[in-house]
């Protein structure tokens, strides 16, 4: 396995299962003798968590060129909190990185994308080694966050600024999402509808094609074999339960 620390992004709409994918990821990594740790962006410093709170809020009216600034700002808590851990020996698995700012800022809200773009080449200046998108239609996505709300009891939480903005907004990401990693060479697209044990399977596939020495990594048996991914359904309930 090539000695860099890598920096793997999971991107896609709210719903899409990007939680569960990074925590097996996780998981399957650190089996195989790599060091890892997950950052959420944003989210990676209390900085960060601030504005994250601010951003979701919506009942703080914020402009589309002001999210994408705040969203900048929060990043590049989280480019020092990526560099420190990749300092210590750690692989990075971050929950979304600036290609969310160019779907949901850029190609849904119409922020120019060559703002987003010099924000991103001027104060970020990081670009994961692999974004893997999770694809899901967002009325699948809709219902999996439903009932992952309504798991602990009939307690429903208010959605955000962007969960608030219904299906159709989250379908029209979910376009944005793909169009973005079709035009990404760094990028793959992973079918999000399947089971969790069938969508990892074709994350550990994307890892090991457009990874460097993946392949080694993850050796001759197939996903199954390695992982016994055959008892995740058990173990983790259906589909339904990866809603992040």
């Amino acid at each position: 396995m090539n000695t860099d620390k890598l920096l793997i992004a999971f991107e896609g709409i709210d719903g899409c299962g990007k939680g569960t994918q990074i925590e097996l990821l996780t998981n399957w990594l650190e089996d195989r003798g790599r060091r890892v740790k997950t950052v959420a962006d944003p989210g990676a410093t209390p900085a960060s968590r601030a504005i994250r709170n601010i951003l979701l809020d919506k009942q703080l009216p914020l402009s589309p060129e002001q999210q994408t600034l705040l969203y900048t700002a929060a990043r590049i808590c989280g480019r020092n909190t990526v560099a420190q851990h990749q300092a210590e020996g750690f692989d990075v698995i971050v929950d979304r990185w600036v290609m969310s700012t160019f779907v949901y800022q850029g190609m849904v809200q119409h922020v120019l994308q060559t703002i987003v773009q010099a924000l991103h080449e001027e104060f970020v200046k990081r670009d994961p080694d692999l974004y893997i998108v999770l694809d899901l239609p967002a009325n699948i996505a809709q219902h999996r966050l439903a009932l992952a709300n309504t798991k602990e009891g009939d307690f429903v939480p208010d959605a955000d600024r962007f969960e608030s903005l219904g299906v159709t907004h989250a379908e029209n990401l979910r376009k944005g999402y793909r169009l973005m990693a079709e035009d990404s060479p760094n990028a793959w697209i992973v079918d999000a509808e399947q089971s969790p044990e069938d969508v990892f399977a074709e994350v550990l596939e994307a890892c090991k094609l457009k990874l460097d020495g993946f392949a080694e990594l993850a050796g001759p048996q197939c996903v199954a074999d390695v992982l016994g991914l055959g008892r995740l359904s058990d173990d983790m309930g259906d589909a339904a339960d990866g809603s992040s």
